[in-house]
């Protein structure tokens, strides 16, 4: 299956030349126009999208940066950020909010699948490494011999235990 893109941006001029361009890439775009069309797309289709390139400055109630954070709330998908803005301030708006990056309107076709490419292989490595998280604490959990967690690198500190850790320690 070709790599699924939703594009948000609310020129359509924008939205012609990209899909051309990125079909020549294999991607598959999924046009909305506005940060609030895209919060619904997601809420109605489903999380499963590999990447979202979102323009940071649109007309409605929730310009890029904010549809980006509330999507971070129940979709966790590599998202990049894309202008024609370069000014401190526009850029200074999306450094807090957790994208894969940060791509000029205009930007050569070979580089944005470049980027593309790392965004959608950074997503799929945090996935993993989550998952990982996850089957390690259940083991941990499940093992009844008391069991610690500490952090060498900060002198030994005291970071987590089990349930035998517990029952013993009170």
């Amino acid at each position: 299956f070709p790599v699924t893109i939703i594009l948000v941006d609310d020129d359509p001029g924008l939205h012609h030349l990209m899909a051309s361009q990125l079909k020549r890439l294999d991607y598959w775009v999924e046009h909305v126009y506005t940060g609030e069309e895209c919060v619904q797309w997601l809420e109605q289709r489903g999380c499963d999208i590999d990447l979202i390139l979102m323009d940071i400055e649109m007309p409605g109630r929730l310009s890029g940066a904010d549809a980006a954070v509330e999507i971070m709330r129940f979709c966790d998908i590599p998202l990049i950020f894309h202008s024609s803005h370069v000014q401190k301030d526009i850029v200074h708006k999306i450094e807090g909010i957790a994208s894969y990056g940060y791509l000029v309107k205009g930007t050569d076709p070979v580089v944005m699948d470049a980027t593309f490419k790392m965004a959608i292989r950074l997503g799929k490595m945090k996935t993993e490494s989550l998952r990982s998280l996850r089957l390690l604490r259940t083991v941990f959990d499940m093992i009844e011999d008391p069991m610690t967690v500490n952090n060498i690198s900060l002198h030994s500190m005291f970071m987590d235990c089990n349930e035998g850790f517990c029952r013993i320690t009170g």
